[in-house]
């Protein structure tokens, strides 16, 4: 009981940091449907490289990420995909 009560507490506040970022909050919706690789999510969202290389590496510590290393492309985590589904 107690690890889902921190586990529930945890998943608001990372959910907190990504609302509160216009940045993370449109990487999260545009990778709900399709995974993309860093040139296409720059692309798209008209980001810097060192921008967005910042919040994918902010995201990813928060487990809302994942890296496929064989398409060199990022894609969201099963965390990620619940907090876009109950969220966004």
């Amino acid at each position: 009981m107690m690890r889902e009560e921190n586990t529930k507490r945890d998943e608001k506040r990372i959910v907190g940091f990504i609302l509160s970022s216009d940045s993370e909050t449109d990487i999260v919706k545009s990778l709900v449907n399709k995974d993309k690789r860093f040139s296409d999510l720059q692309k798209e969202l008209k980001m810097t490289s060192g921008r967005l290389n910042y919040h994918l590496l902010r995201m990813r510590s928060f487990g809302i990420l994942s890296r496929k290393r064989s398409r060199r492309g990022y894609t969201l985590s099963k965390r990620g995909r619940r907090i876009a589904e109950k969220y966004l």
